[in-house]
């Protein structure tokens, strides 16, 4: 069984300097540049695993408003149900707006018996502007589920690192 952990993801280092690299974009959110809880199994980072070079995802927690981030964290603990149409649960997010047009890295997350399983890994996204167009789905073919012991998933995400 895997162990899930987050740690914060600072390629750069920001954090140790207690650097702030954000600015306001006039949205909900900030655009976020270093700061933000990577989901790590096993002691390997998800963000290298999923390949994300680009940079343009970033894990989901760690930098959204606490409320939001509160929700997303019974959504991974299947508390409450996927917001998206497809039932997925986002991992990476648009580091801009966190919206799904923008593109997101989602999985599946089950529940069996006493274990969370991650599966069927893959990027949806919507850049049309009309929010009717269904999400495009690109699979993670190379990506195998991932089963943790509920009891450590439930402790990880809901003790994770506080923010400064």
């Amino acid at each position: 069984m895997a162990k899930l952990e987050l740690r914060w993801w600072d390629p750069l280092g920001k954090r140790a300097q207690r650097l702030r690299n954000r600015r306001s974009i006039g949205s909900t959110y900030e655009f976020v540049s270093g700061e933000w809880l990577d989901f790590v199994v096993d002691g390997v980072s998800m963000h290298d695993t999923l390949s994300i070079s680009d940079n343009h995802n970033v894990g989901v927690l760690g930098w959204i408003p606490p409320e939001s981030e509160d929700a997303h964290v019974r959504r991974l603990l299947l508390d409450e149900p996927s917001h998206l149409e497809t039932g997925r649960i986002e991992l990476y997010v648009c580091r801009v707006c966190a919206d799904i047009g923008c593109g997101a890295v989602t999985c599946l997350v089950e529940a069996r018996n006493d274990r969370i399983v991650w599966r069927d890994f893959g990027k949806e996204l919507n850049y049309h502007l009309d929010d009717k167009e269904p999400l495009v789905y690109e699979p993670y073919e190379s990506i195998a589920p991932i089963e943790f012991d509920g009891a450590q998933y439930r402790e990880a995400l809901l003790d994770r690192p506080p923010r400064e």
